[in-house]
């Protein structure tokens, strides 16, 4: 965790995982590190680990983080709207976002990182992300009046 803000963004042609993860959440502790070991396993590949701690203090997150320390950024949602927004009623909760941000996969509950068939999904899901053309849409015209068609 660090004060710096993170840049979504520059995650967006590629894959994402984000997990919504609480200290207290027995699961959630298990998954930090191989969550950790999966963030790396894919170098050179267009590929972002990011968690969401929900609703704790700070000092509990650093002190969580000293003992199991991660290289994936970790965010705070400390009022809970984040979860909210994205319909998260269970912890761990993880989304799979393609390129775009397009929810890709969703898993509510407890998930081995390592397991070859995840690791397999996540795989194919980089190499599909990969094949996708890269374009960029340009902005809608704007009439003479400066309003959208």
């Amino acid at each position: 965790m660090s004060s710096e803000r993170f840049d979504a963004a520059t995650a967006a042609d590629g894959l994402m995982l984000v997990q919504f993860f609480a200290t207290w959440c027995e699961p959630c502790v298990e998954e930090f590190p191989a969550l950790d070991r999966l963030s790396r396993r894919f170098p050179g590949r267009p590929f972002t680990v990011v968690a969401i701690n929900i609703g704790e203090p700070e000092t509990r997150i650093r002190r969580f983080l000293d003992r199991v320390p991660v290289g994936f950024p970790v965010l705070l949602d400390p009022d809970k709207a984040t979860m909210k927004a994205w319909g998260v009623v269970g912890l761990p909760a993880t989304f799979v976002l393609a390129p775009g941000f397009r929810p890709q996969h969703r898993v509510e509950g407890a998930i081995d990182w390592e397991s070859p068939a995840v690791v397999a999904t996540i795989a194919s899901a980089l190499d599909a992300a990969a094949a996708q053309p890269r374009s960029v849409n340009p902005p809608e015209p704007i009439n003479q009046k400066g309003r959208l068609p």
